[in-house]
């Protein structure tokens, strides 16, 4: 019993809808039921077309204001451009540099290129970036500093995995 009320309080609550619609509008009731399904149904429409233009512009790229380069894929540095470190990866057609520096006790992999987030969050901890002031470039943020240039290409990789699958889904590793 408990769950046909449940059931018909909704029911009546539409019945009650569509009768004032009927009635401010000076039409019937299967006239208001009507426009009722036809606006459910646009904004339906609407939503989905919100979803597919914002999983569009994200994989397109977008307007990202905290990348490190203008250009939506930026071309790859030509070989006399690498700077000492310099460190390149393809993953799933996007394109990523980066330049190990030694700092203190770790190494650091400066991100000097990578695709744009498009309309995804770029905060430092979604994206998994630190922001170095000095040199005024991001950083791939590590559990710990890696102590080699080895460790830190390792690190480098896992997190152009992980932004390729941030920038295709939405989803963080939190």
């Amino acid at each position: 019993m408990p769950l046909l009320l449940l059931l018909a309080i909704p029911a009546v609550a539409f019945l009650i809808l569509i009768e004032a619609i009927a009635n401010h509008l000076g039409i019937g009731p299967w006239q208001a039921f009507f426009l009722i399904c036809l606006g459910s149904f646009c904004l339906f429409l609407l939503g989905m077309l919100a979803g597919y233009l914002t999983t569009n512009l994200a994989l397109e790229g977008g307007n990202d204001m905290f990348r490190n380069s203008a250009s939506e894929q930026p071309k790859p540095l030509a070989p006399h451009e690498r700077p000492p470190g310099w460190l390149g990866f393809k993953h799933r057609g996007m394109r990523f540099e980066f330049q190990r520096v030694r700092v203190g006790n770790g190494v650091r992999a400066y991100i000097l290129s990578h695709p744009s987030y498009g309309m995804r969050d770029t905060n430092g901890h979604d994206t998994h970036r630190h922001y170095d002031y000095s040199r005024k470039l991001y950083y791939v943020c590590t559990k710990w500093d890696p102590e080699t240039y080895e460790e830190s290409k390792e690190w480098a990789l896992v997190w152009c995995r992980y932004t390729e699958h941030y920038i295709r889904t939405g989803k963080t590793l939190t």
